[in-house]
């Protein structure tokens, strides 16, 4: 960019000016460019990176739930299984 402006800042005709005027523009448009394409590939990276950390999460929410189900019914089955076997050693 300094060569660039160097460049355009010497030369005083005015045709040459607009031409290095114009040039630099356009090399700032362009690195405006990459810059927004990479901006874009990044938030699209953090977007995916994100939904599968929320649907990791989910998943493990939800093994995490059915587990807990499952003890709580095992639990109350063998409270169940308490109760009646000392049913029948009640005197």
């Amino acid at each position: 960019m300094k060569e660039l402006a160097a460049l355009a800042y010497r030369d005083t005709t005015a045709e040459n000016r607009e031409f290095w005027k114009n040039e630099m523009g356009q090399a700032l448009r362009e690195i405006q460019q990459v810059y927004d394409d990479k901006m874009e590939s990044m938030r699209a990276e953090m977007e995916t990176f994100y939904n599968l950390k929320v649907i990791r999460l989910l998943v493990t929410s939800c093994e995490t739930e059915s587990s807990y189900f499952e003890l709580y019914n095992n639990n109350n089955s063998n409270n169940n299984i308490i109760i009646t076997v000392g049913r029948l050693w009640a005197p």
